[in-house]
Order: structure tokens, then sequence, then C-alpha cells
């Protein structure tokens, strides 16, 4: 279930990465336990109550740490170096080196 997500930004957030920021943003909150979530609507009324934090603790984890770019997830892993190569932040490894 992913409630309110307001843009395409968050079309590859997935119910379980949604699920587990959700858990994440309850345990930060001090909730005593997650086990919480399987009690009926209790998901539904935590999942709506913590909607902005889950969505932007989604967006952390997909900036550049070099330019604060949104990566997105669909982004195949290990291969950050095609968005660092079209970030116009970030010098590709041919640009700067002088022959």
């Amino acid at each position: 279930m992913k409630p309110h997500a307001p843009t395409s930004r968050y079309a590859d957030l997935t119910s379980d990465t949604f699920d587990r920021l959700l858990r994440e943003v309850i345990n930060d909150d001090n909730a005593s336990s997650c086990d919480v979530l399987s009690i009926e609507g209790v998901y539904e009324i935590l999942s709506e109550h913590y909607n902005k934090e889950v969505l932007e603790r989604y967006e952390q984890e997909h900036v550049c740490e070099e330019c604060g770019n949104f990566i997105p997830p669909s982004l195949p892993s290990g291969q950050s170096s095609l968005h660092m190569s079209s970030c116009s932040l970030h010098p590709t490894s041919e640009k700067g080196i002088e022959s």
C-alpha cells in the first residue's frame, strides 16, 4: 500500500519499501513494536499519519551525495556512474584530464 505518493518521483516506491520505511519511522517515533501494524486497521491509520515522513525517508535514500539530485531506484545497482556522467555537477572521467 502506497498512500498519497503525490508525484511520479515515487513511481518506483514498492509496497515492501514503503512498509520498511514506515516501520523505521514508527520505531524512530518510539512506538513499542512493529507488531502493532498487524492489528486490524492500525496499518492504514499509521501509514496515513506517517505518510510524509516515509516519503521523505524514501527521498533521502535516493539522493546523490555529491549533487543532491534524486537518483531513481530503477537505476540498476552499481550503475551510479550513469547518474554521475549525466549529472552536470559531476565531471566524467574524461573531463578535467589533460593528456
